[in-house]
């Protein structure tokens, strides 16, 4: 696969705005415009984000359609999804990829649009940016600020150094690779499909949320059985944010989430660095991590350092 990195992102640059999965409200959508406006951005709101279908900002069709417009669009410099949700998965077989790699923009988003940035990446060679989407941007505070300081660093073409304090060893050890990953819930249903790249020498990076222990334990023996860990270059777990044992009044599941990865992701045959509470998710930290990109992982001595080989825009 050739790698396409997407033009770079400068200040007075439009970044468009869509709803690929669940809609928001439109003070949501003002707030975070705001936003992104004081922070030197032009934005352009499409008209699909006031639809309803459902929980959906429109039809399948509909959303094909501001999908295709924003790429289309030559004023439109980036592109930046309202949410996350669900349903995005049922837009893969419809999406007009050769569109997409005639005209290579920054794409991010998160949660469910794991399944729209992996697909991207994987049918265009499209390095695309899993980060803060328009519902993260809403409230302009530090954390705010800085979750889209690092966008903004890495879409303006800068390597990055990631602040990893807060994370855990799981596994010592160094590895160099593209970044790939996202949702495991979305990325789970993506396997042995021509939307997901393997992982192979792969930085892989895996969060979700709202998730019980016992189905997490399905989701990563899947991955385990389909060969998926075996030759990765590195693992980072982020938040797992509102996951439940669901224990009250019944026998405990019995096994934590770090039990459930040196079970399911490390074994005698592979010596990969894997850490977790890496910083990004749904609650808390969230930094932009350019799938398609070169990153470098090291777990040694109680200190991890992750850093952007390589720059995701041109």
């Amino acid at each position: 696969m050739n790698i396409l990195p997407p033009k770079k992102l400068n200040k007075g640059d439009t970044i468009g705005v869509i709803s690929m999965s669940h809609y928001v409200s439109d003070e949501t959508i003002a707030k975070a415009t705001e936003f992104i406006q004081n922070r030197g951005y032009n934005t352009y709101v499409h008209p699909q984000t006031k639809l309803r279908h459902h929980k959906q900002a429109g039809t399948i069709e509909d959303r094909l359609n501001a999908l295709h417009d924003v790429f289309a669009n030559p004023e439109i410099d980036a592109i930046i999804v309202t949410s996350g949700g669900n349903r995005a998965l049922h837009l893969l077989d419809h999406i007009d990829y050769e569109l997409i790699k005639q005209n290579p923009k920054i794409f991010c988003g998160y949660s469910d649009t794991s399944a729209l940035l992996n697909a991207f990446h994987a049918q265009t060679g499209l390095i695309t940016f899993h980060g803060p989407d328009l519902h993260r941007l809403t409230h302009p505070t530090e954390d705010v600020n800085q979750h889209f300081d690092i966008f903004e660093t890495v879409a303006n073409g800068n390597l990055f150094q990631y602040d990893m304090d807060k994370s855990q060893i799981i596994r010592q050890g160094t590895g160099e690779g593209l970044f790939v990953g996202g949702n495991l819930t979305l990325i789970q249903n993506m396997i042995k499909t021509k939307y997901l790249t393997d992982f192979k020498d792969k930085i892989v990076f895996i969060e979700d949320e709202k998730e019980t222990l016992w189905n997490l334990d399905r989701m990563l023996l899947f991955f385990k059985r389909h060969g998926y860990f075996d030759d990765c270059a590195g693992i980072i777990f982020g938040g797992f944010s509102e996951s439940v044992d669901y224990a009250t009044g019944k026998t405990p599941f019995g096994y934590s989430l770090e039990d459930l990865i040196k079970e399911h992701c490390m074994s005698s045959d592979t010596d990969f660095p894997i850490i977790t509470k890496a910083p990004f998710g749904h609650l808390g930290a969230m930094a932009t991590f350019p799938i398609g990109a070169k990153a470098s992982l090291s777990a040694q001595d109680n200190q991890v350092t992750l850093e952007l080989m390589q720059v995701a825009t041109k």
